[in-house]
């Protein structure tokens, strides 16, 4: 599915800057606001080059030294999160992820247990959430977030439901 994701992307630019009239009539009764798009599809195409298939996971993965977690960089990019959040939003609870004993992780759990992230990055991916009571896969029982953090992360995410005045 990646690589038809890129071709439309590389077409569509491609596309948009053709000179011809009627192409560009039929191109903007598909896409309405073409020409604001095209760097919104340039920054996509970017992200779908550098990271690997799951972009997000990819992303806050990076550094973190934990059993079926990989990554194609060593460390990551904070802005880059940030903007692939906001880009692809079906990103922020895709269910891919693997680590440790964990299956079915959004990338929000694994955002928690990297040390490179700030914990402005972390609230972020948290804001992105539908629902924080989204639970994953726990040797083989369901469980939620809240549930599994430790320690300090778990002190700074109920520092978070205080900042959003939410309970769970």
């Amino acid at each position: 599915m990646l690589p038809e994701i890129v071709s439309m992307i590389e077409d569509y630019l491609i596309d948009d800057k053709i000179s011809n009239l009627e192409e560009i009539k039929a191109l903007n009764k598909i896409y309405p606001s073409s020409k604001n798009r095209i760097p919104e599809l340039e920054r996509k195409l970017y992200f779908i080059k550098k990271y690997n298939k799951e972009i997000l996971l990819d992303a806050v993965s990076a550094g973190v030294r934990l059993p079926y977690v990989s990554s194609s960089l060593n460390y990551p990019d904070e802005d880059d999160i940030r903007e692939i959040s906001d880009l692809f939003p079906e990103s922020n609870t895709s269910r891919e992820g693997l680590m440790r004993c964990r299956y079915n992780v959004f990338p929000a759990v694994i955002a928690w247990n990297n040390p490179f992230l700030s914990k402005s990055i972390r609230y972020h991916l948290l804001d992105k959430l539908e629902n924080l009571l989204m639970t994953y896969r726990f040797n083989c029982s369901d469980i939620t977030m809240e549930q599994d953090l430790e320690n300090s992360y778990l002190s700074e995410f109920k520092e978070y439901l205080l900042i959003k005045k939410l309970k769970l």
